[in-house]
């Protein structure tokens, strides 16, 4: 018996590390299969669950499957902080249903209170729902207190900033935080040129679009070109 239950726990392994494969080659419906077959081999793998429902989530948006499997999870592992987040996200991006979002947010986090990524998808849950900008940058700061790196929560906040009343040299200063961390942060340079023009100052607004463009962003290209600037 115990040598049948190694070989099982092996097997469920050996599955689930096709499917994380699978799941990285964004072969969505393989990694389902691979996840399912471990679950043959170890019923209570709530790691498998998971990513099951990751999996479905990712493939074309299935996020009623994906919601199944998360809440599977959570049944056989009640302190499983990523799965409460995942459901968050699922919910996030299934029709914005915004309060349950943030409701599974805060789970998570209560769960692993330094969860940026929760925090992180908390705040654009806020920022999406009718411009709750105050509370989504408290929740990019929060992020960035647990991973100083977080160049995209910068980025975030940055927008937020901008949207809220205006606060364009703070978005500037946000921008800038997160070009220090990923120096071809497209987005951000354009977003800062945005910024910079609103403040008045064409010249560093000019500067911070075209290198955007440099980079590839679509959007400053076309700002450039609309305005006739070379």
């Amino acid at each position: 018996m115990e040598n049948d239950s190694q070989t099982n726990e092996q097997l469920a392994k050996k599955y689930f590390d096709e499917g994380e494969i699978a799941f990285h080659n964004r072969n969505y419906e393989k990694a389902i299969e691979c996840f399912k077959k471990a679950l043959e081999y170890k019923p209570d793998f709530a790691g498998a669950c998971n990513n099951i429902g990751s999996a479905y989530q990712f493939w074309n948006g299935q996020y009623q499957k994906a919601i199944e499997y998360y809440k599977k999870a959570i049944e056989l592992k009640p302190d499983y902080a990523g799965a409460y987040s995942n459901m968050g996200n699922a919910y996030k991006d299934w029709n914005g249903q915004y309060v349950k979002a943030i409701e599974y947010y805060e789970k998570a986090i209560e769960l692993k209170p330094d969860y940026a990524d929760a925090y992180y998808n908390m705040g654009n849950a806020y920022f999406n729902w009718n411009g709750q900008y105050e509370k989504a940058i408290e929740c990019y700061k929060e992020v960035i207190k647990y991973k100083p790196d977080y160049a995209d929560a910068y980025y975030c906040m940055g927008l937020a900033y901008y949207y809220w009343n205006g606060q364009y040299a703070k978005a500037i200063e946000c921008y800038g935080e997160a070009i220090k961390l990923k120096p071809d942060y497209a987005e951000a340079y354009c977003n800062m040129g945005v910024a910079y023009f609103e403040l008045g100052d064409e010249s560093w607004g000019i500067s911070c679009i075209k290198q955007a463009a440099r980079l590839g962003n679509e959007n400053a290209k076309n700002l450039l070109a609309v305005n006739g600037i070379e």
